[in-house]
Formats: structure tokens, C-alpha cells, sequence
């Protein structure tokens, strides 16, 4: 699973985001968005990239562990 910020200085994580759906050896891997961009146009595109959830910041640590555990038992 990895748990990725989109809206970063250095690098764009929608980039990143794309490259780890392309590659057949991580496609699968769920992907879960943490961003303090709460708009309706990240989170639309949040699903059109096939993440596995999208959480706005400031998100409660139990948010992010029961969207996890959500994930892993799906």
C-alpha cells in the first residue's frame, strides 16, 4: 500500500502516481491520497488515477487506520 501526498514543491505526485498504475509489476498495489486539497476536482481525480481512498488533511490518525484497515480486508 502506499500513502502519497499529491501536492508537493519537488515533484508532482500525480506523476507519481500515474507511474506506479502503468507499470504492470505495481498496478495493484492500493493507493491511498492524503492531501489538504479538499477540492472536488482532486478528489475526482483521485479516483480516476483508481486510488483506494482519498483523505483530506488535517486527518485523525484513527481516519487513516480504519481507511487502511478497510483497504487490506477488501
Amino acid at each position: 500500500m502506499i500513502v502519497a501526498e499529491v501536492s508537493l514543491r519537488e515533484v508532482d505526485g500525480w506523476d507519481s502516481i500515474q507511474d506506479v498504475k502503468r507499470d504492470p509489476r505495481t498496478r495493484d498495489i492500493p493507493v491511498v491520497i492524503r492531501t489538504s486539497d479538499a477540492r472536488t476536482l482532486a478528489r475526482e481525480r483521485a479516483q480516476r488515477e483508481g486510488c483506494a481512498a482519498f483523505l483530506v488533511k488535517p486527518c485523525l490518525p484513527d481516519q487513516l487506520a480504519g481507511e487502511l484497515r478497510n483497504i487490506l480486508h477488501a
